[in-house]
Order: structure tokens, then sequence, then C-alpha cells
């Protein structure tokens, strides 16, 4: 997912891992966490376990749009959210 980042939002993704919304063609969600990311440049690295990839795989290769937002934030509502393609 590449899009252009301020200092504030990469420090916050890296800090906060994020959770990453997939969703079938139908439009079924999908949310998985993951506690950390990697920000290189504009581009978002998500480290997925086995089964966080066996969970999302069949919604990306029907659709490959994304959602990510910063994660561990309880109660409060991410303050950005980013779309893209996988």
């Amino acid at each position: 997912m590449a899009i252009d980042l301020t200092p504030r939002m990469k420090n916050w993704l890296e800090a906060m891992g994020v959770h990453v919304a997939t969703a079938t063609k139908d439009g079924f969600p999908t949310v998985t966490v993951a506690y950390a990311c990697q920000v290189e440049g504009s581009t978002i690295r998500v480290p997925l376990t086995p089964l966080q990839i066996e969970q999302i795989s069949k919604n990306l290769a029907e659709n490959p749009q994304v959602a990510v937002a910063p994660g561990q934030l309880g109660a409060v509502r991410a303050p950005y959210q980013f779309k893209g393609l996988v």
C-alpha cells in the first residue's frame, strides 16, 4: 500500500500496530490485528502470521482493496484510516 505519510502518522502506526480490514467480493469483512508494522517511505509493511494470511488470502484474491488503521487504541477512534490496494 503506497500512500503519503506524515512523520506523525508513521510514528503512530509503528508504535501502535495496525488493524487490517479486508472484505470478500460480496462485502463480508474480516479485520486482522497486527501488533507491529514497519513504514518504509510511503509503504506500510505488516508482518502477518501464517494463520492471519490464511484468514484473509481468499478475501484478497477476490478483492485486493484493504483499509489500515492504527491499532491498540481501545475506545479511542483512530484519526487515520488508509485505503488502497495490496
